[in-house]
Parts: C-alpha cells; structure tokens; sequence
C-alpha cells in the first residue's frame, strides 16, 4: 500500500480539484476528451496544462487526442448503431511516435559507425577491428586530437535527434524537461544513494557475465574508461563522457521518450525508455547493468518529477566509475581494488541506511500509476515491433552490437 506524505496529499488534492474545476466548465459530463482526462502522475499544473495542449493542438500526429460525445453512434453494417471508441486514434498516434523515435534513433548509430571510421583512419588502425575510444575497457594512448574529434562526434550524435525532436514535434520544453512540484532533497539523495548502489551491483553483474563470456572468447568492458597519458585528454574526455553526455542521455531518455510516450501510460513509457536506452549503447554485456540502472533512474524520475533527478543521478553513477577509472590507472590494480571495494561498501552501506529510513518516513512508493488507455499493453508492443523504422533501428542496433564485440 502507498503512502504519500502530507505535503504531497495536499498538493494531489489541490491539483486534481483544480483539474476538476476546469474539466467541469469546459468539458460536459457526456463529452470523451481523452487529453484532457489524462493523469501524469507527480506532476505539475504546468506540466498538464501544457501537455494536454499539445495533444489538443490540429493537425498533431504524434499526439493521442480523441473528443467524442458519447451520445452519439455510428451505424456498421452488421452491427448496427456503435460508438465510435478512441482505440483506433491510439494506435496511430503510437505508431506515428514510435516512426519518429526510431528514426530519431537511428541517427546516433549512423554517427557511431562514422566514429569508427573517421578515427580507425586518423590512427591508422583496421575499421573492422577498431575499438573507438569510449566503447571499450582498453584505452591506449590515443592523442589529445583523437579525443576531441571523439568527443564531439559523441555529441553531435546526440544533440542532433534531441533538436529534430523539438523541430519537429513543437512540443513544450516543460514537458520534456518537466520540474518537481516542490524541492523534496531527502528524495534526491534517496535517488543517488540507489543509482550508485544499482552501479555497484550492476558492476557486480557485469563481473559475473565477464566469467560466463570468457568462455566462448567474448571480452567484457570493465568499466575502466579512462586510460590515457595525457592529463588534457583526460579531462576533456571525463567532462564530455562523465558530464555532458550524462545531461544529453537523460535528456533523450527520461526527457524525449519517457515523457512523449507517457500519453500511452505512465508504465508502458517507463518500458519503452528502459528497452531503447538499454539498446541504443549497442553492447550485449552491458544488457544486465544497463537494464538495472535505466529502470531505477526511470522509477525516480516518475516519483520525482523531474528530469534534473534523473540527471543528477546519471552524474553520479558516471562520477563513480571516472573515481574507479583513474584509480586503477594511477595507483595500480591492487591498491585500486581495495579502494574500490571500500568505496563499493560505503555505497551500499549509505543506501541500506537511507532505504531504512525511506520506510520509517513511508516515503518509500514507486508504484506507477498508469491513466486508462483503450489499447492493451501486448497490443501497444505489437505496434511497436510491427513499425518499419523501429525493425530497421533494431537491425542495425544488431549489426552494430555484433560489430563492437570484442574477442579475447
């Protein structure tokens, strides 16, 4: 059972009487407005307003809108008199969002192959057994114009889907990059605290899958990222890798897709951001700690209602792997170890403790609260899979996976 704190009960109530109070003047009783009754939860007047606006706007193709008044019926031969039911407005504005993510996405592996490319030439090293720098566990002395020119092609490849997005959609940045409704702090170092113990664990994992691979000669990446000589490459890298992409990658994830899809449903947008985030890295042995760690910034952001939430949280679990990084460069594998496994037991050590007093507050809720929409969730996948652009995504997210495996 969940229980909210008195702040919260106090805001829910004011906004669901607020909404009410504008569903009862401008919406009768026997009026279907499917945008106008959808329920996001944890989020502010600002956010509905301004959502449900953008679903009601003509001509929008990539918003689930349906007015109907409910009185009227529609004769088929056959049947007789019907209601005309909003199911068939849903899966063309879901098939209509998953085209334009797919080929959003599309985009960041066009600029990783080119990736692989330019710098396989600039370094001199075979293309078909390049391992471009942020990909791999094995980094060796790449020069400080290599860096860069990775760097940059990192960002482009996601700065670019990001923008289209918004050219496209016209969609309010209020509603991508959506604001708590109060400052909850306790929350967001209850959030970082999971996303570093679900780092720790996740790595863990990623040990345990490295055993498994070995046996047929698959390497894994360790989470050793930083592995140069040079000090300016070093921070230019960390600041792109560490800082700004964490930003671009929860911006595209938790921002773009969680909340487009959300008109879909709360849960169904929170599996199709966890699903496309964990694939879009393009590396099957990071599929365990990919899969933990986007589920659990996923839920926060949800119980949030932030996107600075999930950003935060990216940060920090990135934060920890560039201290674990520069560790086992800098003072050696066995002394890097122990610092590792201090850090690991402080970590989890902090989370136990914050989880603990999360249920003594009963602050601990991360059910996701889904608004009533007329298709199933196995029909809503059987759009998505069905999609053209998302079976092209998913070949080349194939391709490309296969491409950076790296044997040992």
């Amino acid at each position: 059972m969940s229980i909210k704190t008195d702040e919260e009960i106090i805001l829910d109530e004011e906004l669901t009487l607020e909404d009410e109070e504008m569903n009862d003047e401008s919406i009768p009783d026997y009026i279907l407005d499917i945008a106008k009754s959808s329920s996001y939860q944890n989020q502010t007047v600002e956010y509905y307003k301004d959502y449900s606006d953008w679903r009601l706007k003509k001509n929008n193709k990539y918003a689930y809108t349906y007015v109907k008044d409910v009185r009227e019926k529609t004769y088929v031969d056959g049947k007789g008199f019907v209601s005309d039911g909003p199911d068939k407005a849903e899966k063309i504005a879901l098939s209509n969002c998953f085209k334009l993510v797919s080929c959003l996405l599309i985009i960041p592996q066009i600029f990783t192959f080119l990736e692989d490319y330019i710098i396989s030439k600039a370094l001199g090293y075979d293309f078909k057994n390049l391992y471009y720098v942020g990909s791999t566990s094995y980094i060796i002395n790449y020069s400080f114009s290599s860096v860069a020119l990775s760097c940059i092609m990192h960002i482009i490849k996601m700065v670019v889907p990001i923008v289209l997005f918004f050219v496209i959609t016209k969609i309010p940045k209020s509603v991508v990059l959506p604001k708590a409704k109060t400052s909850d702090y306790e929350l967001s170092i209850s959030a970082i605290a999971f996303i570093l113990m679900g780092t720790i664990i996740g790595k863990s994992i990623n040990l345990l899958l490295g055993q498994a691979f070995s046996f047929v000669g698959i390497g894994v990446t360790d989470f050793v990222l930083v592995d140069f000589s040079d000090v300016k490459s070093v921070l230019v890298y960390a600041f792109c890798e560490y800082i700004i992409m964490s930003i671009l990658v929860e911006v595209l994830f938790r921002g773009i897709i969680l909340q487009l899809f959300r008109q879909f449903g709360d849960m169904f947008a929170l599996l199709v951001s966890c699903i496309t985030n964990v694939l879009f890295f393009n590396d099957v042995t990071l599929i365990g700690y990919l899969t933990l760690t986007t589920v659990i910034i996923g839920l926060f952001t949800l119980r949030s209602g932030s996107i600075y939430t999930a950003i935060a949280m990216r940060i920090s679990a990135r934060l920890v792997v560039m201290v674990i990084s520069i560790c086992r460069f800098y003072i050696g594998e066995d002394i890097a170890l122990w610092v590792e496994i201090i850090v690991s037991i402080v970590i989890i050590s902090f989370a136990l403790v914050v989880y603990s007093r999360m249920i003594s507050k009963k602050l601990c809720d991360f059910n996701v609260t889904d608004s009533y929409t007329h298709l199933s969730t196995k029909t809503k996948f059987v759009v998505m899979f069905s999609t053209t652009t998302v079976i092209v995504w998913l070949v080349l997210t194939l391709v490309l996976m296969i491409f950076s495996v790296r044997f040992v």
